[in-house]
């Protein structure tokens, strides 16, 4: 709409932006057999990505969902860092697992470790989470970024994780032959900027208040001109985050090399 105030033209400008409803917490695809499941990823998903001692196969609630809430129930501090609230029930993990599947720029893996250091059996035990974001496969693009990682306390200081980010690396660079991958990290978890450090990945920068953590969690302590309406407001603490990435040429250069070595041992 055009109006005309003391000889100005005034514009009232257009914008229908709605923001998104609440999702609604339900049990989604806990029933739903795995031949049946929309994985809806954004790339050629694999079968499994395998190393000498891991075996990385597609997310399926049917099959994995259950066993991984018992297994968070158990261990909850591994929710610290993560920018996602802790599930209390079932049904909420389920549907952070439905929000994840609907962005086709996402997936996730289980992790399975066959070398028997709990079990003869790979798949009686899940040793832990990996999934890509922000997965790019444009022409224009071609990059990607790991997370969540997550391992399980009884796999913890061994092999897993490093093999399974190595594992995600090797799929990324050379069966989907992108030119970058990369990791945020919350500043304050430095096991996991050491993970990437390990595993390859150079920093690339520090990012001031990249994002609100969850009500509860830890993070950066709010201004004190902004804490009484941040609270009131229902938003949590502050997150510094670190960035670092690989790209191709260090992929082909050096790091495909060590990553091998990580994976074959």
């Amino acid at each position: 709409m055009v109006e005309k105030e003391a000889g100005n033209t005034i514009i009232n400008y257009k914008n229908n932006f709605k923001p998104k409803q609440a999702f609604k917490v339900d049990n989604y695809h806990l029933e739903t057999p795995a031949h049946e499941y929309d994985i809806n990823f954004n790339c050629p998903i694999p079968n499994s990505l395998e190393s000498s001692k891991l075996i990385l196969e597609p997310f399926i609630p049917s099959l994995h969902a259950e066993q991984l809430f018992h297994l968070y129930q158990s261990t909850p501090a591994i929710f610290d860092f993560l920018p996602v609230a802790f599930p209390e029930k079932l049904q909420d993990s389920l549907t952070f697992f439905e929000q994840f599947r609907l962005d086709p720029s996402r997936t996730l893996f289980v992790v399975y470790d066959k070398s028997g250091i709990r079990s003869q059996d790979p798949r009686s035990e899940i040793a832990g989470l990996i999934g890509v974001l922000k997965v790019d496969p444009s022409p224009a693009t071609r990059s990607l970024e790991i997370g969540p990682v997550i391992t399980f306390p009884n796999f913890q200081r061994t092999h897993v994780t490093r093999q399974a980010v190595g594992c995600i690396l090797r799929w990324s660079f050379d069966t989907l032959n992108f030119r970058r991958v990369q990791w945020f990290a919350n500043e304050l978890n430095v096991g996991s900027v050491k993970t990437a450090e390990k595993n390859g990945f150079k920093r690339e920068g520090r990012l001031l208040w990249e994002r609100c953590v969850p009500v509860g969690k830890v993070g950066v302590p709010l201004p004190e001109a902004k804490k009484e309406e941040e609270e009131r407001a229902g938003r949590g603490l502050g997150r510094h985050s670190i960035l670092l990435a690989i790209g191709w040429d260090e992929w082909d250069s050096t790091v495909r090399a060590s990553v091998e070595e990580i994976l074959s041992n």
